[in-house]
């Protein structure tokens, strides 16, 4: 069964677990890395979970990283050889490893996942790995907007640090800052903006580092007609929001009626900070905090009570809760010769899609192909069954509602294959089967 994030086996490890889990995975193992590509022969490499910037990195020994995955874009691990990547060496016998030694792990921020496919030395290694990194990525997601910035400034700043020195050149600085859409017109421009940080020449440390950017992120929020802005106009480390002052602004300004309670108000300031030290009974935010709040996904206008969907009232059509996938979901790429994939699908279900669209015909030799209208491309889809496997593995959908599958074309085999969707809800032109 293909683990999700945050859900180990075994359930969440306690606290002194997971504690363990990540010391381990900071100290890394050896694993073989299979790669996507068959001219690329797969190689063993040092795989290392870094814990400053929450990213998993590999090397070979000591030298420089080669490459690394942001733990925060890690969608699924799969125990297994459940990827494209294996298949491409099952005729060579150099590279034919146990199915339990293995492990998949699918990430990115586009729709079509990257794959890191992984064999370890043990099944202890994976089982290590696949717990250490669910918990992972579980705890980077529900980290609090302060943490999530301390942690990319980190990786932003050792990405430009090659030599490991802990100290960057203005002129890396400027090539960063154009990177994350901050116009740069020269370096005068950078240098008196460093003034601030009392380093005008010279090599930049991370503390300073931080401390521009928090200068940067002022400078370009300050004319905001927000409270506490109009005090001074400058920038002070002295200036703090004090909880009453922070209580006030969320009642009258954001209209935020659980802000009435003091303690809990308090209890969302301790929360956001994340600091033991900070952990008084009157909490405050410096000016750079309450701005990075304002921003934040604490501050989201969104509902939070809505996430859930309750059965009971919903009186509505189907497509006014989830969307409907499209005919040409398998494909994943162009029309006339990307590969055909059920990961799509899968990964459609799993995303909380409720109805998959899939269209029959004949090839010659009589099996029912699965593709929707109009398509150039000639590859073919696995029928319905291996849909079901690999969306829902336990043979059951993944959601607490069952998912819909509209079959068109051959409706014989469309039935068939139908029988491999218990719980399902099938139709047909309108019609259930």
């Amino acid at each position: 069964m293909a683990a999700g994030p945050g859900s180990g086996s075994g359930g969440a490890p306690s606290e002194a677990e997971a504690a363990h889990l990540c010391r381990s995975l900071e100290v890394g193992t050896v694993m073989t890395l299979f790669y996507s590509k068959k001219s690329q022969r797969p190689e063993r490499k040092t795989f290392q979970v870094k814990l400053e910037t929450r990213q998993v990195t590999w090397s070979r020994g000591s030298e420089k990283t080669e490459g690394a995955v942001d733990i925060r874009e890690i969608k699924e691990i799969r125990p297994g050889k459940n990827s494209r990547d294996f298949d491409r060496y099952q005729e060579d016998p150099c590279f034919r490893p146990d199915q339990s030694h293995c492990f998949v792990v699918l990430y990115g921020t586009e729709f079509r996942l990257k794959t890191l496919s992984l064999q370890a030395t043990s099944e202890e290694e994976v089982n290590m790995w696949i717990k250490g990194l669910n918990w992972l990525v579980a705890d980077t997601l529900r980290a609090a907007t302060p943490l999530q910035i301390e942690r990319w400034l980190r990786k932003q700043f050792y990405s430009l640090d090659r030599n490991r020195e802990d100290r960057i050149s203005a002129k890396d600085l400027k090539n960063m800052l154009s990177q994350v859409n901050y116009r740069v017109p020269n370096m005068r421009f950078l240098r008196e903006r460093l003034t601030d940080v009392e380093q005008r020449n010279g090599d930049i440390t991370y503390g300073q580092f931080a401390q521009l950017y928090r200068s940067l992120m002022f400078s370009a929020q300050k004319m905001m007609d927000v409270p506490f802005l109009e005090r001074g106009g400058e920038r002070s480390e002295h200036f703090r929001v004090s909880l009453l002052e922070f209580q006030k602004f969320l009642l009258e300004y954001q209209r935020e009626l659980w802000a009435a309670d003091t303690l809990q108000v308090q209890e969302f300031m301790f929360n956001f900070l994340r600091d033991p030290l900070r952990e008084i009974d009157e909490p405050y935010f410096s000016l750079d905090e309450f701005l990075t709040f304002l921003f934040s996904k604490e501050n989201s206008i969104w509902n939070s009570q809505l996430d859930m969907v309750c059965p009971e009232n919903m009186n509505n059509p189907l497509s006014h809760y989830w969307i409907s996938s499209s005919h040409n979901t398998y494909l994943t790429g162009d029309q006339f010769s990307s590969e055909s994939s059920l990961e799509a699908y899968a990964r459609c279900l799993r995303m909380g899609c409720r109805c998959i669209e899939r269209e029959y015909r004949c090839h010659h030799r009589g099996a029912g192909l699965a593709l929707p209208s109009f398509i150039s491309t000639q590859r073919e889809l696995p029928a319905a069954p291996s849909l079901v496997a690999v969306s829902c593995p336990d043979g059951s959908p993944r959601a607490h509602f069952p998912p819909w599958v509209s079959f068109s074309g051959l409706l014989g085999r469309a039935r068939r294959h139908a029988g491999h969707l218990p719980r399902a809800h099938l139709n047909h032109q309108d019609q259930v089967l």
